[in-house]
């Protein structure tokens, strides 16, 4: 199933060590990093069960982590 909104969004940063996030506690989150990160999230959700085109509603604090 193709995914629009990973491929624009999330794919490019893969590859890509430029500094993306500015942690709270100064730390620095490099594209690559962020990506591997929401890999990490979306293998744990499919590994739940969780399939392409089920919805998911999560209420979260806003932090980084969420994005």
């Amino acid at each position: 199933m193709p995914n629009p909104l990973h491929d624009a969004l999330f794919a490019p940063l893969a590859t890509q060590d430029r500094p993306f996030l500015t942690l709270a506690d100064g730390q620095t989150l490099t594209a690559g990093a962020f990506h591997a990160q929401v890999t990490r999230f979306a293998h744990g959700l499919r590994a739940l069960g969780l399939a392409p085109g089920d919805r998911l509603a999560v209420r979260a604090a806003k932090t980084p982590q969420m994005l």
